[in-house]
C-alpha cells in the first residue's frame, strides 16, 4: 500500500525579521529528507489562505542559498488580523477553511509573532492542523525564552550604540539611541549591556527624569563628559504615558521617547544632545549565527511535529531546550523583563542608570 504524501502549508506573517528564510529552509530541507512531505508556500502571511492562487511548491533548490538572506521569500503581512471584526470573522474563517480543503493541506507551519500566532490560534481552535514557529525582534512572546530575529536585532543595535559612543566621546556629547521593542525592553537592555551604555530606559521600569539627570551630572563631575543612553521606544516616565510618532491605519506607532529624553537632558544640563532612531534597520539584513541556529532547530522540530501529527502548539525554547507552547494557553499578555532579571542586576551593579 502506497503511503499518503503529507502536504504542509508554510507561511511567514507579521513584521519581517532576520532568520525567516533560515526557518523556511529548515522546514523544506527536513521535509525533503523524510521523502514523504510536500511543502507549499503560502504568500503574504495567513491572509494568503484567502488567495490560494498565490501558493507555490517549495523544493530544496528553491531554498538553496537563502539561509543568510534577510526578509522572506514568501512575503509577509502585518496589516492586522482579519478576525478582528467579529461580523466578518466567521465569513473569513469559512473562506480559509474552504481554501484549505481546496489545497488539500494536511497541516500548516506558521512562522510569526504574537499577532500572527493569535490568528493561528483561531485557525487551530477551528479544527485546522497548525504548528507555530515564533519570530519577533521584540522577544516578547510568552512561553519562549527567545524568538527568531531577536539576537540579530541586538547585534545591529549594539553596533549602532558603539558607534554613537565613540562619536559622543569625540565631541563631549550626550548621545541617545532609540530602539524598538514595543512594550518590552529586551532589545534595549541587551544593547546597553553589550555596548557599555551609561543608561538604559525600559518599559518595565518607568524612569524619573531627575534621577537620570543626576546620573549624567555625577559622571561629568568625575571627568566623563560623554554619555550614552539607550531608550526603548515603549518606555515611560513615572506616571507618564507612551509616546507615538505616527499612525499606520488603525494602529499607532510608538516613537518620540528618544527626542523627549534629549529635551530633558538638554534643559537640565545645557549640553549638546543628539538622537538616533534605529527603526526598521533592526529588522533588515542577514541573520547572525544565533538566529540561523535557532531557526534551524525550530524549523526541524516543527516539521517533525507535523510528521508525528502533533499539531496545536508553537515551538519554543526554555532553559536552552526546545519545548512546545499549546495554542490554547496563548494569551494576549506579552513577555516582559522581570525586575529580578540577571541583566537588570548586572546593569545596576555596573552603575548603568535605569532611571529609578
Amino acid at each position: 500500500m502506497t503511503k499518503k504524501l503529507l502536504k504542509l502549508g508554510l507561511c511567514t506573517g507579521g513584521g519581517d525579521c532576520p532568520g525567516l528564510n533560515a526557518a523556511i529552509r529548515a522546514v523544506v530541507t527536513t521535509a525533503a529528507k523524510s521523502h514523504g512531505i510536500q511543502v507549499v508556500g503560502i504568500k503574504s502571511g495567513l491572509t494568503g489562505l484567502l488567495h490560494p492562487e498565490s501558493v507555490k511548491n517549495l523544493t530544496v533548490p528553491d531554498v538553496d542559498g537563502i539561509l543568510e538572506l534577510g526578509g522572506t521569500i514568501l512575503g509577509t503581512n502585518n496589516q492586522g488580523s482579519p478576525f478582528r471584526d467579529p461580523i466578518q470573522a466567521a465569513t473569513t474563517l469559512a473562506a480559509i477553511q474552504k481554501n484549505w480543503r481546496r489545497l488539500k493541506l494536511d497541516g500548516m507551519i506558521v512562522i510569526g509573532g504574537d499577532g500572527t500566532q493569535f490568528m493561528a490560534k483561531r485557525l487551530s481552535a477551528s479544527g485546522l492542523n497548525i504548528i507555530g514557529i515564533p519570530k519577533t525582534i521584540d522577544n516578547d512572546l510568552m512561553g519562549t525564552d527567545q524568538t527568531i530575529g531577536f539576537a540579530t536585532a541586538v547585534d545591529i543595535a549594539t553596533e549602532a550604540a558603539c558607534r554613537l559612543r565613540t562619536s559622543a566621546a569625540a565631541h563631549d556629547r550626550i548621545m541617545i539611541l532609540e530602539v524598538m521593542g514595543r512594550d518590552g525592553g529586551h532589545i534595549a537592555l541587551a544593547t546597553a549591556l553589550a555596548s557599555g551604555a551609561d543608561a538604559v530606559l525600559i518599559p518595565e521600569i518607568p524612569f524619573a527624569s531627575d534621577v537620570l539627570l543626576t546620573h549624567v551630572k555625577q559622571r561629568q563631575k568625575k571627568g566623563r563628559n560623554h554619555y550614552l543612553v539607550v531608550v526603548a521606544e515603549g518606555c515611560t516616565t513615572v506616571g507618564g504615558e507612551q509616546l507615538y510618532s505616527a499612525a499606520n491605519g488603525n494602529a499607532k506607532v510608538l516613537g518620540g521617547m528618544g527626542q523627549y529624553v534629549a529635551s530633558v537632558l538638554h534643559a537640565g544640563t545645557g549640553r549638546d544632545v543628539r538622537v538616533a532612531v534605529l527603526g526598521h534597520i533592526q529588522r533588515g539584513g542577514s541573520p547572525n549565527a544565533d538566529d540561523r541556529i535557532l531557526a534551524a532547530m525550530m524549523g526541524v522540530r516543527a516539521t517533525q511535529m507535523a510528521i508525528d501529527g502533533d499539531y496545536g502548539s508553537i515551538v519554543g525554547v526554555r532553559g536552552g531546550k526546545l519545548t512546545t507552547i499549546p495554542y490554547k494557553t496563548l494569551t494576549h499578555k506579552r513577555r516582559a523583563i522581570r525586575l529580578d532579571d540577571p541583566r537588570i542586576v548586572a546593569a545596576e551593579a555596573m552603575n548603568i542608570c535605569l532611571g529609578r
